[in-house]
């Protein structure tokens, strides 16, 4: 019996990561985040940290699925007047819903080592570097705490599922190599300016959390690829799970710090109002692109109070169908900004596959979404690749979301 063809169609549409050291809508706007259930992810407190990992989000079954070493980035939503000095990852086992809430002086939200990895320094952008091979497979528990004054203000949590292949016991590192080919987390970068301010002198810089293929890092600034050269990383904090339950311990328990992943530089000039976008590969041909405008609300890590600015989230993004049939992609905008976002979508496929968004315009207003559908249909089989992507004036700026 002959199979039927069929195709492969990815949508790839990456979202921009833009900076987060102050928040960019009111106190008053998120009275509804106090305790709110939201693709698996809960909030406690006035602030609200917003995920930006475009492949970490949870899954169907209600849990993000992690494996190995990568950053994480995070913006924080709050009142205008905010200040963040502080961001801290927690983790540790869950307990039961029923015992989670938000109603005490003391927000119960699972069981923690508080403050097991911290990012002090919002200047660059809230990052924390994750390694997911020093705890057993198996479920646990995940939040992000966000600091003002030295006061947690929010909290964002949810569960996990770790799945590294090598049940180690618990504190103790899995072997890395036997961990690769289980990773398929994107190796995604720190791209300053643009996440943050720029901290490194002048020009261009993107560093990361794991190894990676270097000849296959490439950055384009307005389209044109420019030269980049190794440079020194930093370090990042690594404090043992020993460290992290000292209860007497300060924000950064015993401050242990190890080069992470290995950093490039443009020496270039890069300027105001380019668009950069960063291609690399991970040593378990992961890739990631990341693309971000350096408009002037973002460059400095701060989202302008009157701005609109987009979230993109695809529940699935990978569909196989036969050649001749439609395969349609569920694509939702969230402004979590302020003003309108009107959003014109655009779209660009190989010849054999004929594809288009229905509608092609939505307007979202501040702290709505909305949904548009990319309905595309192959003529040949094959795998094929679509680039979708959105516009939306910004102040005198056009964002564009790839």
């Amino acid at each position: 019996m002959k199979r039927p063809l069929a195709i492969i169609i990815t949508l790839a549409m990456i979202a921009f990561a833009l900076p987060a050291n102050v928040a960019s809508a009111g106190t008053e706007d998120l009275a509804s985040y106090d305790k709110v259930t939201e693709e698996a992810f809960e909030y406690c407190g006035d602030v609200r940290p917003v995920f930006k990992n475009p492949d970490l989000q949870p899954q169907p079954d209600g849990f993000v699925h992690a494996t190995g070493w990568f950053f994480i980035q995070f913006q924080v939503i709050g009142a205008e007047d905010l200040e963040v000095d502080r961001l801290s990852f927690n983790f540790g086992k869950p307990i039961p819903d029923s015992m989670r809430t938000c109603d005490t002086p003391e927000w119960i939200t699972d069981a923690y080592y508080k403050d097991y990895r911290v990012d002090d320094d919002p200047t660059d952008g809230f990052f924390i570097p994750i390694n997911t091979t020093n705890v057993p497979d198996g479920e646990w528990a995940a939040a992000i705490s966000v600091y003002s004054g030295g006061e947690e203000v929010g909290r964002a949590f949810t569960r996990a599922i770790v799945e590294n292949g090598c049940n180690v016991r618990y504190g103790l590192d899995c072997d890395r190599a036997s961990v690769r080919p289980k990773d398929f987390v994107r190796p995604w970068p720190i791209v300053l300016p643009g996440d943050g301010q720029q901290i490194h002198g002048n020009g261009l810089t993107i560093e990361f959390a794991e190894p990676i293929i270097e000849d296959s890092v490439k950055v384009l600034v307005d389209g044109e690829e420019v030269p980049l050269q190794p440079m020194q990383p930093r370090t990042w904090d690594e404090d043992s799970i020993a460290a992290a339950g000292d209860e007497d311990a300060p924000a950064c328990p015993a401050c242990t710090e190890a080069e992470w992943g290995p950093a490039f530089k443009y020496n270039g000039e890069v300027p105001e109002g380019a668009v950069v976008k960063v291609l690399a590969t991970d040593q378990n041909n992961n890739t990631v692109s990341k693309i971000i405008h350096l408009s002037s609300t973002t460059v400095g890590g701060v989202i302008s109070v009157q701005l609109p600015e987009l979230e993109v989230k695809i529940p699935e993004a990978n569909k196989a169908v036969s050649v001749g049939e439609t395969a349609e992609f569920e694509v939702t905008f969230q402004n979590v900004g302020k003003d309108a976002a009107h959003t014109d979508l655009h779209v660009r496929a190989a010849d054999q596959v004929d594809v288009v968004w229905e509608p092609n315009h939505v307007v979202v207003e501040s702290g709505e979404e909305q949904v548009a559908t990319l309905k595309a249909k192959a003529t040949q089989q094959g795998t094929y690749e679509i680039t979708a992507w959105a516009t939306y004036k910004s102040g005198t700026d056009e964002v564009r979301k790839e």
